[in-house]
């Protein structure tokens, strides 16, 4: 019969060895691809696609590994043989360990921040979910800082789940080993300002904070209609990746060796061609550095080629449609004739079909915001951090702001500034 090849990978052939180099390979996959995360173990259908992502390259680096795996067999679909003999044999493990075998001891405790009315009914759902998820505390969405009851046994039932009181979130979350916060949000409004911050020092801490939602949807593979409503923005920074340190890990050397991959094939090109251009249209250093804040708002020094210009774009808002066009014609950094200024603005509410008068007052009104923002960074820049090149910039954004006033509607504003700012004339354009 067909199986009469397979006999390449029989028991009794294989070394100790090469089973223990297999284990060690699955191991090490079974953990990148967390398929035994204890947040999904207890459930089959969600365990099911890490395992069959594991066994795949268990099997693919087991077979390709030199001397120590056997050689490639003459029947190559002992090959498929031997995968669906290691995957099978993993997932009949996985499905009697989940149904047998599991214990209360996996139990995941979970602190949940809702709404007070909605705390019951969100609690069920996830915890008729997964019989081994456990919502041991509870904390009011719109708490600021006030007595609450003191929180009990995590296993009592659902309707004795605690109140925590803000001021004692961190004392129980050490005290129960809570890994998880779910954050039942769906308006900005609810949440207030100490609660974030109690919540962005826990996650700064190592601390999952997760969206209600997300968990929703990871441990049901379906979204919470009963929960969500029209707005789906989010404005903390929930956890979006696992926590997984073996995972995380392989991520970040897979990020270096690319990384690494570009810089040695990719930097000489760049340096040459940058370099050209930055001789001929923008005179400067190569190479600029930056001060910015990264992962739990560590601060790092970004190192980056000198390309910026006019085209300088570097977040994006809902704005007034004149924002985009007034930033790009009132560049800080170069030079814009008026007349072309006044063309590309005319051109601009032509085709967009808006009223020019409205349009010029718009104009005029955020250009004048932003560049009095644009001199307050700059001076800090230079004062604060001895960044004295950016105050080279300040006169053309002055003229800017100046310009900007002109516009009819705009006299008292500009009498503020003449008053509170000193005339162009008497500026001290250094530190």
């Amino acid at each position: 019969g067909s199986f009469e090849f397979f006999t390449y990978y029989s028991t009794f052939e294989i070394p100790l060895l090469q089973w223990g180099f297999l284990l060690l390979v699955y191991s090490f996959f079974a953990q990148v691809f967390e398929a035994y995360d204890l947040h999904r173990s207890s459930r089959f259908d969600l365990i099911l696609y890490h395992i069959i992502l594991a066994v795949s390259w268990s099997v693919l680096v087991f077979l390709m590994t030199p001397k120590i795996t056997p050689f490639l067999p003459e029947h190559r679909i002992d090959i498929l043989y031997f995968y669906f003999a290691l995957l099978i044999g993993v997932v009949l493990w996985r499905f009697t360990y989940i149904n047998l075998l599991i214990r209360p001891w996996f139990y995941k405790w979970v602190v949940l921040v809702a709404k007070q009315k909605d705390m019951e009914s969100l609690s069920k759902a996830l915890m008729n979910s997964d019989p081994h998820y456990k919502i041991i505390g509870f904390l009011d969405l719109t708490q600021k800082s006030h007595t609450a009851p003191t929180a009990s046994d995590p296993s009592e039932t659902l309707s004795d789940i605690p109140m925590i009181p803000l001021e004692e979130l961190e004392g129980f979350i050490q005290q129960h080993e809570v890994k998880d916060i779910v954050v039942a949000n769906n308006s900005r409004q609810n949440l207030t300002l100490p609660l974030y911050r109690t919540l962005l020092e826990l996650s700064k801490k190592g601390l999952s904070i997760r969206d209600y939602n997300k968990e929703y949807e990871a441990m049901n593979a379906r979204v919470p209609i009963h929960h969500v409503k029209k707005e789906f923005y989010r404005f903390f920074p929930y956890h979006r990746a696992n926590q997984n340190k073996l995972s995380l890990f392989f991520q970040r050397m897979l990020d270096l060796l690319i990384s690494l991959f570009g810089l040695i094939v990719f930097m000489p090109v760049f340096i040459v061609l940058i370099g050209l251009m930055n001789l001929l249209f923008n005179r400067g250093p190569l190479f600029y550095t930056q001060k910015r804040v990264g992962q739990n708002g560590e601060k790092f020094t970004i190192y980056k080629f000198r390309t910026r210009g006019i085209l300088d774009f570097q977040d994006a808002f809902q704005s007034h449609p004149a924002y985009d066009l007034m930033s790009l014609l009132q560049d800080v950094r170069r030079d814009i004739p008026a007349n072309m200024e006044a063309g590309l603005i005319a051109y601009f509410v032509a085709h967009a079909g808006l009223d020019a008068r409205a349009f010029q007052r718009a104009y005029a009104v955020l250009g004048v915001q932003r560049n009095l923002r644009i001199l307050g960074v700059f001076a800090r820049l230079a004062l604060q951090e001895n960044k004295a090149n950016y105050l080279v910039h300040m006169p053309r954004v002055w003229r800017y702001i100046q310009r900007n006033l002109r516009a009819p509607g705009l006299q008292g504003l500009k009498a503020l500034i003449d008053a509170e700012f000193p005339s162009p004339a008497n500026l001290n354009w250094t530190v």
